[in-house]
Protein backbone atom coordinates (compact mmCIF):
# COMPACT_ATOMS: atom_id res chain seq x y z
CA UNK A 1 0.00 0.00 0.00
CA UNK A 2 1.39 3.33 -1.00
CA UNK A 3 0.66 6.52 0.89
CA UNK A 4 0.73 9.96 -0.61
CA UNK A 5 1.05 13.11 1.40
CA UNK A 6 -0.11 16.58 0.55
CA UNK A 7 1.42 19.72 1.91
CA UNK A 8 -0.57 21.49 4.59
CA UNK A 9 -1.22 25.16 4.40
CA UNK A 10 -0.44 27.51 7.25
CA UNK A 11 -4.09 27.75 8.32
CA UNK A 12 -4.34 23.94 8.39
CA UNK A 13 -1.31 23.69 10.67
CA UNK A 14 -2.76 26.37 12.93
CA UNK A 15 -6.02 24.45 13.15
CA UNK A 16 -4.20 21.22 14.01
CA UNK A 17 -2.13 22.98 16.67
CA UNK A 18 -5.30 24.46 18.17
CA UNK A 19 -6.96 21.03 18.24
CA UNK A 20 -3.95 19.45 19.94
CA UNK A 21 -3.92 22.23 22.54
CA UNK A 22 -7.65 21.78 23.19
CA UNK A 23 -7.21 18.02 23.60
CA UNK A 24 -4.41 18.60 26.12
CA UNK A 25 -6.62 21.05 27.98
CA UNK A 26 -9.50 18.55 28.08
CA UNK A 27 -7.15 15.84 29.35
CA UNK A 28 -5.98 18.14 32.14
CA UNK A 29 -9.59 18.95 33.09
CA UNK A 30 -10.42 15.24 33.13
CA UNK A 31 -7.40 14.52 35.34
CA UNK A 32 -8.42 17.27 37.79
CA UNK A 33 -11.97 15.90 37.80
CA UNK A 34 -10.65 12.46 38.75
CA UNK A 35 -8.67 14.05 41.60
CA UNK A 36 -11.81 15.87 42.75
CA UNK A 37 -13.88 12.68 42.71
CA UNK A 38 -11.16 10.78 44.60
CA UNK A 39 -10.98 13.44 47.32
CA UNK A 40 -14.76 13.52 47.70
CA UNK A 41 -14.81 9.72 47.93
CA UNK A 42 -12.10 9.80 50.61
CA UNK A 43 -13.90 12.34 52.77
CA UNK A 44 -17.22 10.49 52.41
CA UNK A 45 -15.55 7.18 53.28
CA UNK A 46 -14.03 8.57 56.48
CA UNK A 47 -16.59 11.09 57.71
CA UNK A 48 -20.34 11.53 57.93
CA UNK A 49 -21.66 15.08 57.77
CA UNK A 50 -25.06 15.53 59.37
CA UNK A 51 -27.53 18.24 58.34
CA UNK A 52 -27.43 19.64 61.89
CA UNK A 53 -23.71 20.40 61.53
CA UNK A 54 -22.39 17.42 63.46
CA UNK A 55 -19.56 15.37 61.95
CA UNK A 56 -18.79 11.74 62.72
CA UNK A 57 -15.73 9.61 62.11
CA UNK A 58 -17.22 6.14 61.97
CA UNK A 59 -19.62 5.96 64.91
CA UNK A 60 -17.86 8.58 67.01
CA UNK A 61 -18.06 12.37 66.93
CA UNK A 62 -15.23 13.87 64.92
CA UNK A 63 -14.21 16.36 67.59
CA UNK A 64 -10.49 15.64 67.89
CA UNK A 65 -7.84 17.96 66.49
CA UNK A 66 -6.71 15.23 64.08
CA UNK A 67 -10.24 15.10 62.65
CA UNK A 68 -10.28 18.86 62.05
CA UNK A 69 -6.89 18.68 60.36
CA UNK A 70 -7.94 15.73 58.17
CA UNK A 71 -11.24 17.35 57.15
CA UNK A 72 -9.48 20.64 56.43
CA UNK A 73 -6.85 18.85 54.31
CA UNK A 74 -9.56 17.07 52.31
CA UNK A 75 -11.47 20.31 51.73
CA UNK A 76 -8.29 22.11 50.65
CA UNK A 77 -7.51 19.31 48.18
CA UNK A 78 -11.07 19.36 46.85
CA UNK A 79 -11.09 23.11 46.27
CA UNK A 80 -7.53 23.08 44.88
CA UNK A 81 -8.42 20.53 42.22
CA UNK A 82 -11.21 22.84 41.05
CA UNK A 83 -8.95 25.91 40.77
CA UNK A 84 -6.32 24.58 38.37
Amino acid sequence: MELTYTALESCDLTTIELCVEQIRHLQEIHHLFLILMFQIEQIQRNYTFMSNGKVFHGQFPADKEDDYIAINAHIINITSSGKR
